[in-house]
């Protein structure tokens, strides 16, 4: 057996014994997620150095035929897992929130809005802790501040609680 059909072959069994690990040691619930995501990271591992063999050995391409098999072994997970690295990739980017339309009214209006909700939410807090007699909210955020399109007033006001 060659070298290079060796460390293929070596590649795929620490990658099938780190899928199975992942299989049995998922939190929440996730293992078969888990299971999943380490075949295409195996299969990504194996179709990157099957890929770097071929390359290298572009010469004795002949001689080669089990490592172009490995190649052809990785390629559609290997797929799969670069399609699931871009949607999760995508998924996890933060919202743009920004108006897609151009604002009527300046930051210092923003800010000038935000700083006074915060202080009426603060003080709404701070009511609904010495009413209920304990705390129940440590502490809130201005979220997102919605305007009206001519920018005279706000319409609505998102906040988060702690």
């Amino acid at each position: 057996m060659k070298l290079s059909t060796k460390l293929l072959v070596t590649i795929l069994g620490f990658g099938l014994l780190y899928s199975i690990y992942r299989l049995f040691t998922g939190q929440g619930g996730s293992g078969l997620g888990d299971f999943f995501d380490g075949l295409g990271y195996t299969s990504l591992i194996l179709f990157v150095a099957s890929l770097t063999i071929m390359v290298f050995k572009i010469r004795q391409i002949k001689k080669y035929a089990d490592t172009f098999l490995f190649l052809l072994l990785g390629l559609p997970m290997t797929i799969m897992a670069a399609n699931r690295l871009v949607h999760n990739i995508n998924h996890n980017r933060t919202p743009d929130l920004k108006a897609k339309y151009p604002r009527p009214f300046s930051h210092n209006i923003f800010i000038a809005d935000s700083l006074r909700i915060a202080v009426q939410v603060d003080s709404l807090i701070s009511l609904r802790n010495r009413q209920t007699g304990g705390i129940k909210v440590v502490s809130a955020f201005v979220d997102t501040i919605i305007y009206s399109q001519s920018g005279k007033r706000n319409l609505c006001c998102l906040c988060t609680a702690i």
